[in-house]
């Protein structure tokens, strides 16, 4: 959106440069309050936590002229270009940042978005206090996630745009915008916490070994094993989408190979939980009423988009490399799937049967289609402003 030649990269910056334009220090200030945020920080800091080491002091990055003490913070899409050697960008909530930074430094100042059309210097005990006496416009996390979120000083349309598209289940899920490659240890600490708590990855070693594991798409999964049975034992005819269908055919191929009791008991339980999953995809209108899946390749190449992303934000691999493995992912879903409906079919499914097995199916369908009807409904989607192939 064109504001006076400017082009506000995200809705959030639009909101508060028309509040700025009209000298509206509460509506800035409402905007911030439910808005994610990204401050300096230091990177020897981090590194030390995450290899458990205490850290004395703090580790943001302040500016000190005279007795004034400042605090950069940047909103999504104003963060400069280049940061200085030694820091990263830690994300959080605004309305968490402002309370800690001043029950010890009120008299800190804030600048935020520095360099930018709406510079605005705020001074922290003042906005803490706004903040107490407007607890209704307080946001968050909880309230960003299942929007979906664009970038308009990002890609839209193009091949890169459609990849990135490939990872949009999860940018939905974690209140990211769905076009950004994001940044060099953007977020770095969070984003290492998180591949080591999910994906018990520490080393580049092993973040490229999940991302090889990701993109093979002949690796046979438990779950494709069983879709791959289907056709086979169901005669003649289309794949039935009778769920019986597939635990008979699991158990005729498992007699006929001898397959062990532990291993066939392992592929009836997929089985099983496939049958249920397609049910509520068709009931969902994410398949057809006779629909069935044959791959959930979409539920590893979607990961593989954001694993891509996420090597860049944890240190473990350059622009270029994440962004060739955001295309590569994104040139097998669109060889594996005709359309986006297929294809989120296909990552739900995949989702329901890893990770639903973990707790409880239902929920993990229902946080899954969450994000499908999001980004199938919102206007800026690119699930509508853009093909899959």
């Amino acid at each position: 959106m064109e504001a006076d030649g400017w082009i506000a990269p995200t809705d959030e910056e639009q909101r508060l440069f028309e509040a700025k334009r009209n000298d509206d220090l509460g509506s800035f200030l409402t905007v911030l309050a439910a808005t994610d945020v990204f401050v300096p920080c230091l990177l020897d800091h981090a590194d030390a936590r995450l290899a458990g080491q205490q850290v004395r002091g703090t580790s943001l990055v302040k500016t000190k002229r005279w007795t004034r003490t400042s605090l950069d913070v940047y909103t999504r899409g104003l963060l400069p270009a280049q940061r200085p050697d030694g820091v990263f960008f830690d994300k959080m909530m605004w309305p968490a940042l402002v309370p800690w930074v001043g029950k010890t430094s009120p008299d800190w100042t804030l600048v935020v978005n520095r360099g930018s059309r709406i510079e605005t210097r705020l001074k922290v005990g003042d906005v803490a206090l706004w903040l107490k006496r407007n607890q209704d416009t307080v946001g968050t996390w909880q309230d960003l996630l299942g929007t979906v979120r664009t970038m308009r000083s990002e890609p839209q349309d193009g091949d890169l745009a459609r990849a990135l598209a490939c990872g949009a289940q999860l940018a939905v899920m974690g209140a990211r915008p769905w076009n950004t490659m994001g940044a060099d240890r953007l977020d770095y600490e969070q984003t290492r916490r998180t591949l080591q708590k999910w994906w018990s990855i520490e080393t580049a070693a092993q973040w490229r070994t999940q991302v090889d594991r990701l993109l093979d798409t002949e690796q046979l999964t438990s779950v494709d094993r069983v879709l791959s049975l289907r056709p086979q034992y169901a005669g003649q005819s289309a794949p039935s989408a009778d769920p019986t269908t597939l635990t008979r055919a699991v158990t005729a191929w498992c007699q006929q190979h001898g397959t062990a009791d532990k291993a066939r008991n392992e592929l009836l339980d997929v089985a099983g939980l496939v049958g249920r999953c397609e049910g509520w995809l068709r009931r969902d209108g994410l398949l057809p009423h006779d629909g069935v899946i044959h791959t959930q390749a979409a539920w590893d190449l979607g990961r593989a988009v954001n694993m891509g992303l996420w090597g860049l934000a944890g240190g473990f691999c350059d622009r270029e490399r994440a962004e060739e493995i955001v295309r590569q992912a994104g040139s097998a879903c669109a060889q594996t799937y005709p359309n986006w409906f297929s294809f989120s079919a296909a990552y739900v499914l995949g989702r329901v049967v890893q990770m639903g097995r973990q707790g409880s199916p239902e929920q993990t369908y229902q946080e899954a289609l969450d994000a499908h009807n999001a980004l199938v409904r919102a206007p800026s989607s690119p699930w509508r402003t853009l093909t899959l192939r």
